[in-house]
């Protein structure tokens, strides 16, 4: 009986030895501040059951190995990383860490969360995430622009023209301008932009944007390399016609650019100009919403330099248009509708550009404008027209 219990009692004592040791092993774990990061952002591959961590400081030698324990390139005795430690840390291991970076641009570009809170989720400084925001979103610009956005030339406009006339009966149109808070945007029909123009003054009205942009200079000088005047299909006997872009009543009327007719009691062919030019004007409404829906930043007040926003609203231009021709291929992306629970209000910082201002006309831009009029109301009139 005494060696039983002696037995029983090296057993407890043993048992209780193993549970501190096993105690000293978690305290030591959950000391290291380790990340607590969901798998798929994990730098390992998948099945592996030894991770290596390093420290911020010194991001060359491997301190320690967990074994059986997710860990990230965030855990170790530094805690948050700041911006110089973090560029050391991309420079150890480019291929993993530049992964990590472009998850914290994107989750900002997607959600609109403060830098604290995403600095917070990342285990990083937001003086970090500020920087690595702002690089990350320079070079998706950089790298993105000239395949998804290129400057279009000659023959780009006369396909967006045919396409404006074969899917929103608008001929001669070289695409749908209009601006939203700070950027200024040209959308073809299938609601790419194909100019986009950041930067100006949120007080400023969308013609006086268009007026200071490169690309108002390039229309008024005539270097945009516009296609030359057409006939209009159906309408050859009215001669050729120059090309345009159309607009609401905030731009000015020109000759490359039509306004609908001012005023609620016109005439009936008026009225119908007014529904034909609106009806392909609503294709850049359309590119905008599906922007705001997609990038959420742009719900959002963006607090951050005037730099950044402006690198931030040019990459989620070419990332638009990078999704979207990926979907126009066949391959189905991302939802653009936003949620049922969400009010259908005014994205907060897409909001439309004040008007203010006088829009004089000169006489060749009115006549023009009245040739398109009887045109949509004679030879191009569609039959739902009537009843719009």
């Amino acid at each position: 009986m005494l060696r039983q219990a002696r037995c029983f009692g090296a057993a407890v004592v043993a048992a209780t030895t193993k549970r501190h040791a096993c105690l000293n092993i978690s305290h030591r774990l959950r000391s290291d501040r380790s990340s607590r990061l969901p798998q798929h952002l994990s730098p390992v591959a998948p099945g592996s059951t030894s991770l290596t961590v390093y420290t911020p400081i010194d991001v060359y030698k491997p301190t320690e190995t967990v074994t059986g324990r997710e860990a990230s390139p965030f855990s170790g005795g530094g805690g948050i990383w700041r911006w110089q430690q973090w560029q050391d840390f991309v420079a150890a291991a480019p291929a993993t860490q530049r992964f990590y970076s472009l998850s914290i641009c994107l989750r900002y570009l997607a959600t609109g969360d403060s830098f604290r809170t995403i600095a917070f989720s990342y285990r990083v400084g937001h003086s970090t995430v500020a920087g690595i925001v702002q690089d990350v979103a320079s070079a998706i610009w950089e790298v993105l622009v000239e395949d998804t956005m290129p400057v279009p030339k000659k023959e780009d406009w006369r396909a967006i023209a045919d396409q404006f006339y074969a899917r929103w009966n608008f001929p001669n149109c070289l695409g749908a301008i209009d601006g939203k808070h700070v950027l200024l945007a040209v959308v073809d029909a299938n609601y790419l932009f194909r100019v986009v123009d950041v930067g100006g003054y949120g007080r400023t009205s969308d013609g006086g944007t268009l007026r200071n942009s490169a690309f108002g200079e390039s229309l008024r000088d005539g270097t945009l390399d516009l296609p030359p005047d057409a006939a209009i299909p159906g309408a050859e006997h009215r001669g050729p016609l120059p090309c345009v872009f159309v607009g609401d009543e905030a731009f000015p009327l020109t000759t490359n650019l039509l306004r609908p007719y001012p005023g609620h009691h016109i005439p009936p062919e008026r009225r119908a100009f007014n529904y034909r030019l609106s009806r392909a004007r609503l294709v850049v409404e359309c590119a905008f919403g599906i922007l705001s829906a997609r990038w959420r930043m742009y719900r959002r007040v963006i607090a951050t330099s005037p730099k950044v926003a402006e690198a931030c609203v040019l990459a989620t231009c070419v990332l638009h248009n990078f999704l979207r021709k990926k979907m126009l291929e066949g391959r189905r992306c991302t939802p653009t509708a936003a949620p049922a629970n969400e009010a259908p209000s005014a994205p907060e910082g897409l909001r439309d550009a004040p008007r203010m201002g006088s829009n004089n006309a000169s006489r060749r831009a009115i006549q023009l404008r009245d040739t398109y009029c009887t045109y949509f109301s004679q030879e191009g009139a569609v039959p739902w027209q009537p009843s719009a």
